[in-house]
């Protein structure tokens, strides 16, 4: 019994695990002539987990912008942000900052 059980451990740990595979999608967005992405620490704009928004980072002040609709909003008090990320669970953005 135990061998017929050991067997079929370790078969099963040996089969491929099926995800669903999503669709390639390209992206090209006009950000304005305005947005100016050049940072030194990381990245200056990053997609949301679920696809639909774009946080970007801009004259060190960070903008979201949804990826339907035309504009973005600047973030309140993000002045002298870099490397924006998404919290774990995606629901909000982060960045870093420089304390003066």
């Amino acid at each position: 019994m135990l061998f017929c059980f050991a067997s079929w451990g370790w078969w099963r740990a040996t089969q491929p695990i099926e995800q669903s595979l999503r669709p390639l999608v390209r992206l090209d967005v006009d950000l304005g002539p305005d947005v100016s992405l050049s940072s030194f620490a990381g990245t200056d704009a990053i997609l949301s987990p679920d696809g639909t928004r774009l946080v970007y980072v801009s004259q060190g002040r960070l903008f979201t912008r949804r990826l339907d609709q035309s504009s973005a909003a600047e973030l309140a008090g993000t002045q002298g942000a870099y490397a924006p990320f998404f919290s774990r669970t995606g629901s909000g953005s982060l960045s870093s900052r420089e304390e003066t």
